[in-house]
């Protein structure tokens, strides 16, 4: 087909032989030009049966076109050759049929987008008119019209307008645009229209065809022809369109169309004859059909619609959810299963939910279904481990509701959620607070709830051995600090190997460690001093601290076998005072004995003066700087407690506190604390404009001793604000009566003062305590500030510590920042606070004030107007 790859000379050509034959079949006389019609007919049905499949994207119309067009080529053959009313009839009845079949392929050759709604509507069109008319004119043109008149004229009027029908309907919807040769097919179908509404109309009246029918029904198909010879007709809009909805104005719109048939038939009295009357109500029928089905396409496309919105949410969820039978099989995963696990779902459709399950937790997994099973509908969690697609575990957590009574569903429904990194930061937490990171062994945390436990529940069945590094300051002064590291890990290593299976040891801070024995058997001393005597051996090996470079190390034991009715705090107290025997009188190891816990004449004169200094306020008090970390700000002080003891000298805070707490001095130590502080706050605010924040640390039993409005009172009457005041409180100060501590924090929150935990992360129970707490800062202990660099910061516990803090909405303090590198490094997690000597060490109120005043002397420099 050589012509189809020229459009425009195919084209002109089948318009001039459109044109030379319209004019030969015009001249003819009635009824001679059949059979050009019929040569015409089929040369073009041929024609485009030809060149449909170089027609890819509309081959299937043309074929049906081409069909149509032979048909009507047979059909006028036919008619030509009828010598009979019957053989007319039915060569009528072939050229309807072509005719139908063209108007079909013409229908089928509107592009997609194009719905059934377009082709319902337009046929319901066509089929109005053509009743209305047929049902007026009929009776009126030729009321003895036989019924085969009748039949030949409607079927072809209804054929003829089937096609505009429903391209009017799809160009109403906006659905198409013309292409550069639209003009030619609409031309063509307009001019095979009118031949067949003139050949109904001629037909109906009994009359000859007209010259213009005879023209039209051989130009029409050669011009049709011209369309699928220069391709490109119709074009596609450039976005498709859905499906029209059923609104009220459209179904108005169809009831009035498809009504006035119906109304003709019924008021007018000529045309008011059964076959019209049935003919009416086909019309209502094709309306009702219409409605029914776009009201069940409504509904499929909500359905539709809602489906995929279900989809890319369940597609673009954090979990992953899943379908399960009663018997565990799965018949629905969700596709972000990819991303946490590393299989498809339809990998896992069909497999058993077994496959994913850690063995050791499919009677959890048993259990929770069982739960569900018991309560249809209502939620049960479970944490169990999954086998991803690298055969690697991990944590999650099952949300299981039964749905097996709902018809709908008949299944398990699971919501997974990957908690593999919260579990493990969790875990991370709990060893970083429950371990010694430096040796790998217990904290004194740990230790002394063990102690605690076997006295209880072992009928004090146990010892505990305490050593301590002799000289261990000489090594840190002579050899630095990372070799007193090396020297402590060794050593926690070494006792580990010295001590039994059944013990447990730890480090209980700076170069003492501990070890608790139990089970002792039959000979229970001579046990224990097997092991201290193999700790000592293990010690005593040369330690490498640094390349070709060794350390002896020699360890103080102190041994305290338990007796009936200790507690843990006496256990420790004895072996800790034989330990400092043994290094008193350089003995390896020294078993407790009941005078080495006689209290020395010292310990009752200092508690003796303590008690006096209380009385005559002889204790000082002095304020480290706390500052915002951006601009280096001070926003408050922490107060800190000093005594200067006349023969002992410097009596560190902790003591002060500890004997104050064992003399039963602790509420007159409080107020006489709150005393000096509320009058170092009023000779601030006499002398510096703003106010100042102030931290004060409380211990457990202080914290039993007080009350919000006495405090306040205490700092300053009215003109205290309660913000300014942070109430700081250790974690080992709350390893007591936790409740009792978190009602008197809560009344101090709810008065308006804030909430700290100092040395947050040397404990081990604050993690769990944090939430039942009124906290709202947390103070990272210098501990892990000391060895902070800019560089690791990100992957430090100091770190860690921030991103709990922020993920329970706290604010963090770092302490101990000493240097610009400490600086950097809690900037670079994100600590907003920060105290230590790089900012200031404690001083006293006066030189407080003093520092403070010169600070906005210096900012207060008026900066010279410039002279014109």
């Amino acid at each position: 087909m050589e012509l189809t790859r020229r459009p425009k000379v195919a084209m002109r050509g089948a318009l001039i032989a459109a044109a030379v034959t319209g004019v030969i079949a015009g001249v003819s006389a009635p009824g001679e030009d059949l059979v050009l019609r019929g040569c015409v007919g089929v040369i073009v049905g041929v024609l485009m049966l030809a060149v449909a499949p170089r027609r890819p994207e509309s081959s299937t119309a043309w074929r049906v076109v081409g069909a149509g067009d032979i048909l009507l080529g047979v059909g006028w053959f036919a008619r030509a050759a009828a010598v009979s009313a019957d053989a007319f009839f039915v060569a009528d009845l072939v050229v309807a049929a072509g005719f139908t079949v063209w108007a079909v392929g013409f229908m089928v050759g509107v592009p997609r987008p194009r719905s059934w709604a377009e082709n319902l509507d337009g046929s319901l069109l066509a089929l109005a008119v053509t009743l209305t008319v047929g049902l007026v004119a009929i009776p009126r043109i030729r009321p003895d019209a036989g019924w085969h008149e009748a039949v030949v004229g409607v079927g072809m009027m209804l054929a003829a307008l089937l096609g505009p029908g429903v391209v009017a309907s799809v160009m109403a919807s906006g659905r198409i645009r013309p292409g550069p040769y639209f003009p030619a097919a609409v031309t063509a179908s307009a001019m095979l229209t009118l031949a067949g509404l003139l050949t109904a109309a001629a037909r109906t009246a009994g009359l000859p065809l007209t010259p213009l029918g005879r023209v039209l029904w051989v130009a029409g198909p050669l011009v049709a022809a011209s369309c699928v010879l220069a391709p490109g007709a119709i074009h596609l809009t450039p976005q498709g369109l859905p499906t029209p909805r059923l609104t009220m104005r459209r179904v108005i719109s169809l009831t009035g169309v498809a009504m006035v048939p119906v109304l003709v038939s019924v008021l007018d009295p000529v045309a008011a004859t059964t076959p019209a009357i049935t003919a009416a109500m086909l019309c209502l029928l094709l309306l009702v059909v219409r409605i029914g089905l776009s009201l069940r396409h409504d509904i499929m496309d909500v359905q539709h619609a809602a489906d995929v919105r279900f989809s890319k949410l369940v597609e673009h969820a954090a979990e992953v959810l899943a379908l399960v039978r009663p018997d565990g099989q799965l018949i629905y995963v969700s596709e972000p299963a990819t991303t946490h696990f590393g299989l498809r779902p339809d990998e896992l459709v069909g497999g058993p939910i077994s496959q994913l399950l850690v063995a050791d937790d499919a009677g959890a997994w048993q259990h929770a279904l069982d739960r569900a099973a018991r309560a249809p509908g209502i939620p049960v969690r479970a944490r169990v481990r999954m086998v991803d697609g690298a055969g690697v575990e991990r944590h999650v957590e099952c949300t299981v509701v039964d749905l097996c009574h709902l018809a709908d569903v008949g299944a398990i429904s699971l919501t997974i959620n990957d908690i593999t990194d919260r579990v493990q930061l969790e875990t991370e937490l709990v060893r970083q607070a429950r371990i010694d990171d430096l040796t790998g062994l217990f904290n004194r945390h740990v230790l002394a709830d063990r102690v605690e436990h076997v006295l209880t529940q072992r009928n004090n069945s146990c010892a505990l051995v305490y050593l301590d590094i002799n000289e261990f300051k000489l090594i840190n002064d002579g050899y630095g600090h990372a070799a007193g590291d090396a020297v402590l890990a060794a050593v926690g290593e070494r006792v580990q190997t010295a001590m039994r299976t059944s013990d447990s040891a730890a480090r209980l801070g700076g170069d003492e460690f501990a070890v608790l024995l139990e089970d002792l058997g039959a000979s229970p001393l001579g046990g224990v001093l097997q092991v201290a005597a193999r700790i000592h051996e293990a010690c005593a090996e040369p330690v490498l601290i640094a390349p070709d470079e060794f350390v002896r190390v020699r360890v103080a034991v102190g041994v305290a076998m338990a007796e009936p009715g200790w507690t843990g705090t006496e256990m420790f107290a004895a072996a800790d005072a034989a330990m400092y025997t043994a290094k008193r009188e350089h003995r390896g190891t020294v078993v407790f004995e009941q005078r080495m816990l006689v209290p020395s004449k010292s310990r009752l004169q200092l508690r003796h003066d303590l008690e006096a200094a209380i009385e005559q306020r002889a204790f000082e008090m002095h304020y480290q700087p706390i500052v915002e970390l951006d601009d280096l700000r001070m926003t408050g002080v922490e107060a800190l407690l000093r005594w200067t003891h006349p023969t002992l000298g410097k009596v560190a805070p902790d003591r002060i506190i500890d004997q104050a707490d064992a003399a039963g001095l602790t509420s007159a130590l409080t107020d006489a604390i709150l005393e000096r502080v509320g009058a170092d706050l009023r000779m601030w605010r006499d002398a510096v404009e703003r106010p100042l924040g102030m931290a004060l640390n409380l211990s457990a039993q202080q914290l039993m001793h007080v009350r919000p409005a006495d405090v306040l009172l205490q700092l300053g009457g009215r003109t205290a604000h309660p913000s300014s005041l942070t109430i700081e409180v250790t974690e080992t100060s709350l390893l007591g009566d936790v409740t009792a501590a978190a009602r008197v924090l809560s009344a101090f929150r709810r008065a308006g003062c804030h909430v700290a935990v100092d040395d947050f992360g040397t404990g081990y129970a604050s993690i769990g305590y944090l939430r039942r707490l009124p906290v709202d800062r947390l103070k990272i202990d210098r501990e892990f500030i000391d060895d902070l660099a800019p560089e690791g910061a990100g992957e430090s516990f100091a770190a860690v510590i921030q991103w709990l803090a922020s993920a329970l909405g706290l604010l963090t303090v770092a302490e101990g920042v000493e240097t610009e590198e400490h600086l950097a490094a809690v900037r670079a997690i994100g600590c907003r606070f920060g105290q230590g000597y790089l900012f200031g060490k404690p001083m006293e109120m006066q030189r407080l004030i003093a520092s403070e005043l010169e600070r906005t002397a210096d900012l207060a420099v008026v900066t010279p107007v410039a002279q014109p």
